[in-house]
């Protein structure tokens, strides 16, 4: 058998003349390996050449696979030929300066090399020919098995649980690259479902996270298109094998682990887990089961399943997902210390008791300020006095509203600089960190769709509604009212997010220089353009805070920008207690 032809992604107008130069015999089937050329350019219009060849075996006896190279390269005459580099599973193959191949290390190649598929096509040719893939070639190349290396599986993949939760939480995981590409996900249920209808049920529960590289919609689809459904009962052998024999088709011949989440109802986990221990651990990889709680329904079924899971598995190999244990947890890392905002006595015992708790570690400290805007100088110059962390760095954070005017938020900054610097200070709105204010930056300059419409010519007026409980109101009615406590923090930063042209990259120092050149052109608010009113309790209300309230609790004004992208478009924002939704 002769090497005869190779996969060009260059043009087809390309000649390339090759050369038979060595014949062996092979088995009759033949592993995929790649091969790394480290991106040969030339004549060939700037494109990669893709070699085709057959397992590791074929490696160790083509000698002659360099000289081909050579042959097929001769085009390249101002630039040396770079040296080659073949890899399969276990092993590594260097080409010597006489055309050999001789095994090396698997860490000799570098991380940064180009790694291509090859497959092997068999023929003959007589030298001087010119390439041809054959048809059955092509179609041949979409059947080679990529070969996952994990295998997450979800049984009870229509449940409630593995579409609202398990689904979207994996989904998250691949979106941020905390899963190979290459993953298998399968759902196993006992309705009668295929592939398709799997993914139509999970695509509709996925959301789009801010990323600043990936686009959303491709990840999604390459997500979805390595989703797969297996039909099968809880208390039978049939389908687990139906699993494992999918499992082990998408695996190919890689060492593949396997995770299996068992969303299942109570009754049916020890069935479940005994079926996945018989007939569908990873053959070659670690195998890893994922129970929800509750762990049976007394102490005994508790104990029961605990053996029963034990007698197919190990220890090690079985997750318990317990959110009770996290909490108590939590809980019992939980102090508290009683003190006043204006004294340093309590914040000295607070600094006390953390010294107690963190012993002769090199600690750091976050604190929180979730004190009255009145409060937050006394707080933090204590904290900047008695409660720094001696050796570990320090940070504090600040809620708005920062200052009730310009002259108190100068102040307050200062305050703030006398015992911290600015790396230490951290201001933040909450409101930005929902996810619709999040996913903002995505659907303006990541959707090609929206970007060339989002401009006066296409858009009559924007609508921002929000609405606040009462309860909510009721603790800024007085001093703050509606204007300061929402309008000009999180209406404006909404705004300027919605308004502001493409920042240079979604860097926090480039986002905030673009607002800021939106706020500067926003027109000074004409009295005649806004509307201020109150809340009037009904038959229901007991909160007297809103009752005797003298600040405003509703608030609806028409904003303008004047720049070339908004101009004459009004953005009607309507702000108030009780409204009927948020928009």
């Amino acid at each position: 058998m002769s090497l005869t032809s190779c996969l060009l992604p260059f043009s087809q107008s390309a000649k390339v003349p090759l050369t038979s130069t060595c014949s062996c015999h092979l088995a009759a089937s033949f592993s995929n390996f790649p091969v790394s050329s480290r991106d040969y350019h030339s004549s060939f219009r700037n494109e990669s050449l893709v070699l085709n060849g057959g397992g590791s075996n074929l490696c160790r006896r083509f000698c002659g696979l360099k000289l081909w190279i050579l042959k097929s390269l001769s085009h390249r005459k101002h630039q040396p030929v770079k040296e080659l580099k073949t890899r399969s599973a276990e092993h590594s193959f260097f080409s010597d300066e006489r055309g050999f191949l001789e095994e090396t290390g698997a860490e000799d190649l570098r991380p940064d090399e180009t790694i291509l598929g090859t497959h092997l096509v068999t023929g003959s040719h007589k030298a001087g020919d010119s390439p041809s893939v054959s048809k059955q070639f092509l179609d041949g190349l979409s059947d080679v098995p990529r070969g996952a290396s994990l295998c997450i599986a979800v049984v009870g993949a229509t449940g409630e649980l593995a579409r609202g939760k398990i689904f979207p939480a994996l989904f998250a995981l691949y979106y941020s690259g905390y899963l190979p590409e290459d993953v298998g996900i399968f759902g196993y249920s006992r309705k009668n479902l295929t592939d398709e209808d799997l993914r139509s049920i999970i695509a509709s529960t996925l959301t789009c996270r801010v990323d600043h590289q990936e686009n959303c919609g491709d990840k999604m689809d390459a997500f979805l298109s390595r989703t797969y459904y297996i039909n099968g009962g809880y208390d039978n052998r049939e389908g687990m094998t139906r699993l494992d024999e999918k499992m082990k088709h998408i695996e190919g011949v890689s060492k593949a682990s396997r995770i299996f989440y068992l969303s299942v109802p109570q009754e049916a986990l020890v069935d479940v887990a005994c079926n996945i221990g018989d007939k569908a651990q990873a053959p070659q990889g670690w195998t890893r089961i994922i129970v929800e709680k509750p762990f049976g329904f007394n102490s005994y079924s508790s104990h029961q399943l605990t053996q029963s899971l034990l007698s197919k598995f190990e220890e090690r190999q079985i997750y318990r997902e317990n959110c009770g244990d996290k909490m108590d947890a939590f809980l019992s890392r939980t102090y508290y210390i009683n003190g006043g905002y204006d004294n340093r006595e309590g914040m000295t015992r607070l600094d006390e008791k953390m010294k107690h708790i963190e012993g002769v570690s090199k600690a750091s400290r976050i604190f929180y300020l979730s004190v009255p805007q009145e409060a937050l100088v006394d707080v933090a110059c204590n904290i900047g006095d008695k409660a720094q962390a001696p050796q570990g760095w320090t940070r504090i954070i600040v809620e708005k509203p920062f200052g009730f005017n310009s002259y108190s938020s100068h102040q307050l900054t200062q305050s703030l600089l006398s015992k911290f610097e600015e790396r230490q200070i951290y201001r933040i709105d909450h409101m930005l960190g929902r996810n619709l204010i999040e996913n903002l930056t995505v659907l303006r300059f990541s959707n090609l769709v929206f970007e060339p419409l989002w401009n006066r010519t296409y858009i009559r007026n924007v609508q921002v509604i929000v609405s606040e409980s009462v309860a909510q109101t009721a603790k800024y009615s007085d001093g703050y009212g509606i204007i300061r406590d929402i309008f000009h923090s999180h209406i404006l930063q909404t705004i300027a997010l919605l308004t502001m042209e493409p920042p240079i990259s979604l860097d926090g120092e480039d986002i905030r220089n673009e607002k800021v050149k939106v706020l500067r052109s926003t027109r000074r608010l004409d009295p005649a353009d806004a509307i201020l009113g109150q809340y009037k309790s009904s038959s229901g209300d007991k909160n007297e805070a809103i009752l005797n309230s003298v600040g405003p609790t509703y608030c609806a004004a028409a904003l303008y920008i004047d720049n070339a992208r908004w101009d004459g478009v009004p953005f009607l924002v309507r702000v108030g207690t009780g409204l009927i939704k948020h928009r």
